[in-house]
């Protein structure tokens, strides 16, 4: 039997054991490629996924894999933390940097004028989100009496930015409007329409235009008021991308359902000057001023479309990867960012797809040569570029997560 001196030092031994296991924290890493090598502190650990147990403190992690850059950072361990890299080939133009999760269905990303913060909406939860580059929070925004609503869509900001505009689809369509000062919803506009999709400002910032998919007309708000104004109905079925020319005389429409692209003059009550039909289902409406361009993703026929915004007509059309989503186009205008979702599911397209997407990006000062196609997470939807160019954000809608990578362009 042992003796109270042996129970004492049993006794010692165990508050140790337990003080140090209540310190030890679980860090995981996994990666794509996968079985790629981690590194803690210059000494080979182990590969992933990769499992192990470390004391509060700051590391330096590394993640290396041949053929591909490496992922270097140091890392606070303050809690338990489990992490996913995904390395890019050693020839390509972008590096990542981190991966945050996000809200379910991540739609659309759009950083703030002064570059600060990342707006991030959610089709699937009752929030939208604002990412802190500064610090890497990330704030939740409920709208009061909408918790039980979810469908955000996009945004925009105003012209000084102290305003972040964004859309609810939803049977009664709303517009939200964000004070950009303390995170504050200052008002919601109803747009007496269904299933509220893409809005945009005119170029001088007097009127508000949104789309609405299902009652298939666009809604015009007064900013200075907040108040609806009033609704035209579109030519065609199920209205998504809004543009504008120079000045601001006639309004681009582009239809998903009748895969068209549709140019009305405002002067003349909404009369329809143009016209063209391209079969498919068109996305947005992304213009270059300063080459006169627009650019059109057509998800239907898996195209890009330049537009010739000058003579009104296609007059260059690209063979995009699978399910060509959203476009944006670099600071600099040089590159056009196609997000592309990847084939649907075979029981629905709200589900994930069988294959991840991939971003691919336009030389539009070399005939549009593709420079780069990258791969990125399930259903790629959302893309912001920091207003110095040198970041892109990339929002994955199956996997809940947002991707950000520095740009070597």
């Amino acid at each position: 039997m042992p003796n109270r001196i042996d129970i004492l030092i049993i006794f010692i031994i165990t508050s140790l054991n337990m003080g140090l296991t209540a310190s030890a924290l679980d860090l995981k890493i996994s990666s794509s490629p996968v079985k790629a090598e981690v590194f803690i502190e210059g000494k080979s650990t182990g590969t992933t996924v990769f499992k192990t147990n470390l004391q509060i403190g700051t590391y330096h992690i590394e993640v290396k894999y041949n053929g591909y850059k490496n992922f270097s950072s140091d890392l606070t361990l303050t809690t338990n933390i489990s992490f996913f890299v995904r390395l890019t080939e050693n020839n390509s133009h972008f590096t990542f940097l981190k991966q945050i999760k996000s809200g379910h269905q991540p739609k659309d990303l759009l950083y703030s004028p002064d570059g600060r913060y990342l707006m991030i909406t959610t089709m699937g939860t009752d929030f939208i989100q604002i990412y802190d580059t500064k610090d890497s929070s990330v704030t939740n925004i409920h709208i009061p009496g909408y918790d039980r609503f979810f469908g955000f869509v996009e945004g925009v900001f105003n012209q000084d930015g102290s305003e972040y505009w964004f859309t609810q689809m939803n049977v009664h369509g709303m517009v939200f409007v964000l004070s950009m000062k303390d995170f504050s919803i200052k008002t919601n506009i109803p747009t007496y329409a269904d299933w509220t999709k893409v809005g945009e400002f005119t170029p001088d910032f007097k009127y508000y235009y949104v789309s609405n998919w299902l009652s298939c007309d666009v809604t015009i708000i007064d900013p200075r008021t907040y108040s609806f104004i009033r609704k035209f109905k579109t030519i065609g079925t199920e209205p998504r991308g809004i543009a504008f020319s120079d000045d601001g005389n006639f309004v681009y429409i582009t239809l998903f359902g009748s895969g068209e692209i549709i140019k009305y003059s405002i002067t003349n009550d909404y009369k329809i000057v143009k016209r063209i039909k391209t079969g498919g289902s068109c996305g947005r409406f992304r213009i270059d001023r300063k080459k006169s361009l627009a650019y059109i993703n057509n998800m239907g026929v898996n195209r890009l479309f330049v537009y010739d915004m000058n003579n009104d007509k296609i007059i260059k059309t690209i063979h995009t990867w699978d399910h060509p989503d959203n476009v944006k186009i670099s600071p600099d205008n040089r590159y056009v960012y196609v997000s592309n979702r990847g084939p649907n599911n075979k029981n629905g397209y709200l589900l994930r797809s069988p294959v991840n997407g991939k971003i691919v990006i336009y030389d539009s000062e070399n005939n549009f040569t593709p420079i780069e196609e990258l791969n990125v997470g399930n259903q790629p939807i959302g893309l912001a570029i920091h207003p110095d160019g040198r970041i892109l954000a990339v929002s994955n809608f199956m996997d809940d997560t947002v991707e950000f990578y520095e740009i070597n362009l």
